[in-house]
């Protein structure tokens, strides 16, 4: 049922790059410097702050690239670690190491070379010579189970923002390291990091470059054939509903709501998890489609909720090993945790995040740091599974998330956690509260799935997963316009249309122009007629036509009345609305500066 990945997937490849070494050399800055300028990893002076691994993809390269980020590793003899915690940060390093193509060994150039930094170094070397394998050292390696794609070490000396560190011994003693000349840099004010990447870059295969290339343009011909594809929908109903219309304001929209498609990876169709065995609980319906139901990318299910609600847990469980550090402690998980793993031949990259909580629990800059990190991973999520205390809901915070969630315009799956310490005969009443406070206060996803389960008894995983697959099916709905428009015809038969002070609103035509979420162009006669309600109303009745209830539905406005007089306009003097606009400010700041100077004028007259 779970498959797990520890690789990068074969069909979309990035190369992964993992930074190891003790702790408080600075990884987590380096980190940081190799994203786009982004605070990606969480830092500060504390000790032993990042404790999971870590992932992001940068696009500071001509190709994207995986960058991992480790905990700092204190002892490489697993034995010899007494602290169950920090055994769990050791096993996530070596997870890392597992699937990396390049490990950037990091070391503190100011504070010199510790034994540890010794041991890290043997360690890799002899991991490096696992491509291959001499029975000594793989029996040597038997107890860290490490099956490796690693290809190359490069030493980094961190903390070099000061010349007089070249005055000691220490290209001496990182040259005795054996893992070739480091690279100095400095993450705190960027020298040394040009070096630092030009290395990279000359490890990087020049297939890997042509593939990328390759790949944009394969996503440019695949957008091209999707609104060509949609045109062609609109042009049929347009002749045969005899509606006048201006096809360029429908592809203004389309390309407005679809930027960059050769950035877009929605859009790479290799990217085959299984398909014969990938199941679906949605039945096609003709005329609507679920975009990437066999050629998919990997779902990206986000974990949230509060502190200590059993996050870690829900992801151990589901993976079946300790991939998240699970601690009874609240705040145990600081980062955005992930890991790539496959459901019923569905591939899904998982994220485990920090909790949130209650802003005036809120009192060090680290926190904030926290909080910040686990609301920017909404922005990359498809589908969130918002996990809740079944001993504890709804509290404000939990219902602040959900409302940011569904703003975010993601997929929506409330799991209740620890069902199982609730006694039966107040399980009915509080699925109906909690249903009901789902209702008021999130209106704008109809039927929020909600799921009760026990992530440490594993009551209804299996459920839950099937729920996210049906979210994200619903989530990638396409309507087809004909389709759209018939269902609206009917609509207006036997639903009256709002009006005020005589005007009545016309829905002259409704067109899809965006997936996840389903998002829905309506072009109208008069845009202040369509009031919230109804606004509400609608959406809700889309909802169930269409059976894409669960998630957002996006409705843009646009007026065709406003169009149709711009055109007029435009026509009529010759020139762009924003040219006439300009012309008129100059004619009327030169009418200002003419009254100014007879009004000098006369002042001079009179004296």
């Amino acid at each position: 049922m779970f498959t797990k990945i520890l690789y990068k997937f074969s069909s979309t490849p990035l190369l992964t790059i993992s930074l190891i070494g003790r702790s408080s050399v600075g990884k987590s800055s380096l980190f940081n410097k190799l994203q786009t300028g982004e605070n990606v990893a969480i830092t500060s002076n504390q000790k032993n702050i990042t404790r999971d691994r870590k992932e992001a993809i940068s696009e500071i390269f001509p190709l994207p690239i995986r960058f991992v980020d480790t905990a700092g590793i204190e002892n490489v003899a697993l034995k010899k670690i007494l602290n169950p915690l920090q055994q769990k940060m050791l096993m996530q390093t070596i997870n890392a190491i597992e699937y990396s193509d390049i490990a950037l060994f990091v070391v503190d150039a100011k504070a010199g070379l510790t034994n540890i930094d010794h041991q890290i170094a043997r360690w890799l070397k002899k991991t490096l010579q696992l491509t291959n394998p001499d029975p000594k050292l793989v029996n040597e390696l038997k107890e860290l189970e490490i099956r490796t794609n690693l290809k190359k070490a490069i030493l980094v000396a961190n903390k070099c923002e000061n010349d007089s560190i070249f005055e000691t011994d220490i290209d001496a003693q990182l040259k005795r390291l054996g893992l070739g000349n480091p690279i100095y840099v400095s993450a705190v004010d960027g020298s040394g990091f040009q070096d630092l990447l030009t290395k990279i870059s000359e490890n990087i295969p020049q297939n890997a470059y042509e593939e990328h290339s390759e790949r944009k343009q394969k996503r440019k011909e695949k957008y091209k054939e999707i609104k060509d594809k949609c045109r062609q929908e609109m042009e049929e109903v347009i002749k045969q509903q005899e509606i006048e219309f201006d096809m360029k304001i429908w592809e203004r929209e389309f390309d407005q709501a679809n930027p960059n498609p050769e950035d877009n990876s929605d859009l790479d169709d290799e990217n085959i998890a299984n398909p014969i065995y990938t199941k679906s609980p949605i039945q096609e319906k003709q005329g609507v489609s679920k975009e990437n139901l066999q050629l998919r990318n990997p779902i990206m299910l986000s974990i949230m909720g509060r502190q200590n609600v059993g996050k870690s847990s829900l992801v151990n469980t589901l993976l079946g090993e300790d991939r998240v550090i699970a601690d009874p402690t609240p705040g145990t998980t600081r980062d955005p945790i992930s890991t790539f793993w496959v459901y019923k031949g569905q591939k899904i990259q998982l994220v485990d995040t920090a909790g949130i909580e209650p802003k005036p629990k809120i009192q060090t800059d680290l926190d904030l740091q926290i909080i910040a990190k686990t609301r920017s991973t909404l922005r990359f999520s498809n589908v969130v599974v918002l996990l809740i205390d079944s001993l504890g809901a709804f509290r404000e915070v939990d219902l602040e998330l959900a409302q940011e969630i569904v703003k975010q315009g993601r997929g929506l799956i409330i799991a209740v956690n620890k069902w199982d310490m609730v006694d039966n005969d107040y399980k009915a009443k509080i699925v109906k509260y909690l249903k009901g406070q789902l209702e008021r206060n999130l209106g704008e996803v109809p039927n929020c799935k909600l799921i009760t389960i026990s992530a440490e008894k594993k009551i209804n995983i299996d459920l839950l997963m099937d729920q996210v697959i049906q979210v994200y099916d619903k989530w990638n709905t396409r309507v087809s316009t004909g389709l759209l428009n018939d269902w609206l015809n009917k609509f207006k038969k036997i639903q009256s249309l709002p009006s005020e002070d005589g005007d009545k609103l016309k829905i002259r035509f409704i067109a899809q122009i965006k997936v996840r979420p389903p998002t829905f162009a309506l072009f109208i006669n008069q845009g202040s007629l369509f009031k919230t309600s109804y606004l509400k109303f609608l959406r809700k009745k889309l909802s169930e036509e269409f059976d894409i209830s669960g998630v957002p539905i996006r409705l843009v406005l646009r007026d065709i009345a406003y169009a149709k007089e711009k055109k007029t306009l435009e026509k009529d003097n010759e020139m762009t609305v924003a040219d006439l606009l300009l012309k008129r400010r100059r004619i009327a700041r030169l009418a200002k500066q003419k009254l100014e100077k007879l009004k000098q004028k006369s002042q001079a007259n009179r004296q």
